[in-house]
């Protein structure tokens, strides 16, 4: 388990982070400078979040180019870091 970059440390924001149909599971050492203009537009969309880290964004971020553009977990996750 590693303790988040945002958010208090404690079991909800500790990684891995999981995407919201449970097939992937992130950790992530880093900063997503703009997650949380990432995380709202996915809240808009459908998307719910149990931490308060970057790396729930981004696995969700992942998760959300796979569905929506057929792509394969590579290329979905060189999508999101783009």
């Amino acid at each position: 388990t590693r303790w988040a970059t945002h958010g208090k440390p404690d079991d909800i924001n500790a990684h891995p982070h999981v995407s919201s149909n449970g097939r992937l599971s992130l950790i992530h050492n880093g900063i997503i400078e703009n997650y949380l203009t990432l995380k709202k537009a996915l809240e808009e969309i459908g998307h719910t979040f149990v931490s308060e880290t970057d790396t729930e964004v981004l696995v969700h971020l992942i998760e959300e180019y796979q569905n929506r553009e057929d792509l394969t977990l590579g290329e979905a996750v060189r999508r999101a870091l783009e």
